[in-house]
This record gives structure tokens, C-alpha cells and sequence, in this order.
């Protein structure tokens, strides 16, 4: 038990409070849990043992042979205590000689020690602060760069992605639709005689155009879908989660709301070319485009501002046919006809797209239009026949031969085994581009009022 002036029992549980007693040999005879704590060690390794060795300044033989004033007292102020572990502590306190030896009372410097916790909070604070401060940095350069990357896959006159934007979206949408087995369809695009645009009206006129279209795809489509300048006057819209048929539709609307509209400073609307296809799992994004740019290009040469299907198995067939009037003869009877021709060869196409129809929609839509095909060769041939067409025995054939093929086709239909491209391949392929718009025309001469 310590002798000294402050009993163990005042102090022995505190441990901010140094509290111990030494004989003249630096033998620990007594100490508190605050002494004990300095060592890094309990009572039953320190007790007895000669921990004045830990003493640093002063050490304990300074102590020990000090003079005492009169009451005892050997040191007051600091000291610097070692532990077990090589470990310093400096304490503020007090060293008195006792009858058996030496009693230390020390406390921890509170003062410093405030000064210390005042310093770490500061510190704890600017961390803070730093860290903050790099966070938004972070944000902002992430911003910066995100800029950047979006700036190196942007076409700069249109606004819409550029060549490397497409070929990085194309592998991923590829990735993704496999991976999913949702369908993938992309559309392309080619403006309607761009180079006379740039001729006729300057190449200021024909950035406008290129940047109008570009901004007409992007109001046109999602926000899923991507859309790049695949080149020159060529666009490509990548659409994810669509189908050939909905492709279709979305081609077709961009299609209306582009020919219906002025581009200043040009006079009349401009046009624009569109072929469509679906990916096929397995394909490669080239063979993809491919198919794609095969549509684009029969949809050109079917007379161009039409739409084009590009089917998996390879064939193309018009998506919607658009009457022109270029396109007549100059007999009102025959022009009539052959307008409604192209309204009832358009039910047929929307018939086949829709998923959603029954099948007696389209069996109805084919019939009627087939119904109105075979009426109208009559009609023609009757009035070629009044008129005295020379090669009227031909053309007869010619529509006896449409008129078998139709035949074959409707039994198909009405089987289920004729699909759009079978049905848009005939009409719009068959009927209406080779026999209507090519060998119809070898006839238009006959008429007072033949069309250009």
C-alpha cells in the first residue's frame, strides 16, 4: 500500500492520474491503474520489479540521490517515462521522498493535451475540407473528361454521333441484343439529291440541310436510340428493343415529317431515302450495315423518298409506296386506278408489319388489293385495246403472268406460309416498280396528256 500524503484509494482508479512508490533500488512496491497503464502492463509483471530502469528524464538514480526540501519533495515538472514496448510518455508532476523511498504523483499535461485535440480537430476539419474539395475536383474532372469523350464522338456541323460513335454503339447493341434476345433494327438514311443542293443552292445551304436532318433524327427518335452521320449525306439510326416492323414505322414518320417541311433557304421541302433492316443473332455489325446500306440503295433506286425493308433472309421489299405525279399517264381512268393501286398495296405492307393485327386483316387487305389488281388489267387492256397498242398482245401476257403469280400467292397467304417480304416483294417489287413504273410507260405516249 503507498504511504505517501494522497492514499491509492483517492487516486488508484484513475487513469489520467500517475500514482506509485519505489524503493532506493527503483523496486515498484505500489501503484495505481495510471502508472500501470504508462508501463503497458498490470500489477502482476510491475510489482515488485525494478521499473525505475524506465525512468528517462530524469532517470531514477537523478531522483534518487537528489536533495529533498523540506518536505519531502525531490522534482516537480516534467518527466519522461519509458514502457515495456520502447514507448515515451511525458507527464507533468511531482517526485517526494517517503521513508521506503521514492512516491511519484503525475498527471498527463491537460493543457497539451487540449492543445493536441484541439490541433487534431482542426486538422480532422481541413481533411474534411480537402476531401471535399478533391470530390468535387473529381466530379468536375470526370465532368471534363466525359465532355471530351463526348466531343471526340460527335459529329461537330449535326450534332449527332460520328463513324467511331456508330462502330462502338453497334458493338454494344450487337452485345446486348444477343445477350438479351431483344431484336435490334437500325434505319439509314441518304438525302434525296444532295449534290444539286450543294450546286444549285451553295454548300452553306447544304450544311443546313445536314444539320436540320440530323436535328429532325434526334426529335424523331428515343433517347435510347443512337444516331450518327454514318458519312457525307448518310445517316444511321441504331435502335434498340425494335423490331423490322416498328423500324418500318419509325422510318416512315421521319420520312413524312422531312418532305413536309422547308429548310431555308431552299424553296421546296428536300427528301430522303431509308433503308431498314433487323439484326439477325449471329450477324456481324458489317454484314448488319450491309443489308442495311442494300435497302437504302434499292430504296434509291425505286424513285427515292420511300422506305426499304431489308428481311433476314437477304430481300428487300418497299415499306411504303408514295404516289407521285410523275407517275401518270394522262388517261384519268388508268392514273385513277393505278393511285388506288398504291393505297391498297400500302394496306396490305401495314398488315404484314402489325403484330398485333389478326389474320383476317391481312387475308382481307390481300384479297381486296388483289381483287383490284386483276380488275385494272382488264380496264388497261381494254383501253390499250381502243387506243390500238401495238404490243398489246405483250403486255396481256405480261399481266396474265402477274395474274398467276398472284394467284399462287394469295393461296400462300391464306395458308400462312407469305410473309411481308413475299407480299411487299411482289406488290411493290412485281407489280408496281417493274410492270407499273417500267413497262407501263412504253404506253404513256398514246395519251395527249403523257406525264414527263
Amino acid at each position: 500500500m503507498i504511504r505517501s500524503k494522497i492514499t491509492a484509494d483517492d487516486l488508484g482508479p484513475l487513469l489520467s492520474v500517475a500514482l506509485a512508490e519505489f524503493n532506493e533500488a527503483g523496486v515498484l512496491l505500489a501503484a495505481n491503474a495510471g502508472f500501470l497503464r504508462l508501463l503497458g502492463a498490470d500489477a502482476t509483471q510491475c510489482i515488485g520489479t525494478r521499473v525505475g530502469r524506465f525512468f528517462v528524464q530524469p532517470d531514477f538514480r537523478t531522483l534518487a540521490g537528489a536533495s529533498a526540501a523540506h518536505d519531502g519533495e525531490v522534482h516537480r515538472g516534467l518527466l519522461t517515462i519509458g514502457e515495456y514496448e520502447g514507448k515515451t510518455r511525458t507527464l507533468r508532476g511531482q517526485v517526494w521522498r517517503t521513508p521506503d523511498g521514492l512516491c511519484l504523483l503525475a498527471e498527463h499535461d491537460v493543457e497539451q493535451l487540449e492543445k493536441l485535440g484541439d490541433s487534431l480537430q482542426e486538422m480532422n476539419r481541413e481533411a474534411i475540407l480537402s476531401q471535399r474539395a478533391l470530390g468535387m475536383e473529381n466530379i468536375a474532372l470526370k465532368g471534363r473528361e466525359s465532355r471530351m469523350v463526348e466531343a471526340a464522338l460527335t459529329d461537330v456541323l449535326t450534332g449527332v454521333g460520328n463513324r467511331r460513335k456508330l462502330d462502338q454503339s453497334l458493338d454494344v447493341e450487337i452485345a446486348r441484343a444477343t445477350r438479351s434476345g431483344q431484336p435490334l433494327s437500325a434505319l439509314m438514311a441518304d438525302i434525296d439529291h444532295f449534290k444539286r443542293v450543294n450546286d444549285v443552292h451553295g454548300h452553306a445551304a447544304g450544311d443546313q440541310v445536314l444539320a436540320d436532318f440530323g436535328a429532325l433524327l434526334r426529335s424523331q427518335t428515343r433517347p435510347t436510340d443512337i444516331v450518327a452521320r454514318f458519312g457525307g449525306e448518310e445517316f444511321v439510326v441504331l435502335m434498340p428493343q425494335t423490331a423490322l416492323a416498328r423500324g418500318a414505322e419509325v422510318a416512315e414518320r421521319i420520312r413524312k415529317v422531312l418532305a413536309g417541311q422547308a429548310i431555308a433557304p431552299l424553296p421546296e421541302p428536300v427528301t430522303s431515302s431509308f433503308g431498314v433492316a433487323e439484326f439477325v443473332p449471329g450477324e456481324e455489325a458489317g454484314a448488319f450495315l450491309k443489308r442495311v446500306d442494300a435497302a437504302l440503295y434499292r430504296a434509291k433506286d425505286a424513285g427515292r423518298n420511300t422506305v426499304v425493308l431489308a428481311t433476314a433472309c437477304g430481300e428487300v421489299a418497299i415499306a411504303h409506296l408514295a404516289w407521285h405525279d410523275r407517275y401518270a399517264c394522262g388517261d384519268a381512268h388508268i392514273d385513277a386506278e393505278h393511285k388506288e393501286l398504291f393505297r391498297l398495296a400500302n394496306e396490305v405492307i401495314d398488315a404484314s408489319l402489325g403484330e398485333d393485327l389478326p389474320p383476317e386483316t391481312l387475308r382481307l387487305a390481300l384479297d381486296q388489293c388483289l381483287d383490284h389488281v386483276a380488275a385494272h388489267f382488264r380496264h388497261e387492256e381494254e383501253i390499250l385495246e381502243r387506243h390500238s397498242y401495238a404490243t398489246l398482245a405483250q403486255h396481256r401476257e405480261q399481266h396474265r403472268r402477274l395474274l398467276g403469280r398472284a394467284a399462287a400467292l394469295r393461296t400462300a397467304a391464306h395458308a400462312g406460309e407469305a410473309g411481308f417480304g413475299a407480299l411487299a416483294g411482289f406488290l411493290a417489287g412485281e407489280v408496281i416498280a417493274k410492270h407499273m413504273l417500267q413497262e407501263d410507260r412504253k404506253f404513256y405516249p398514246l395519251f395527249t396528256t403523257a406525264a414527263p
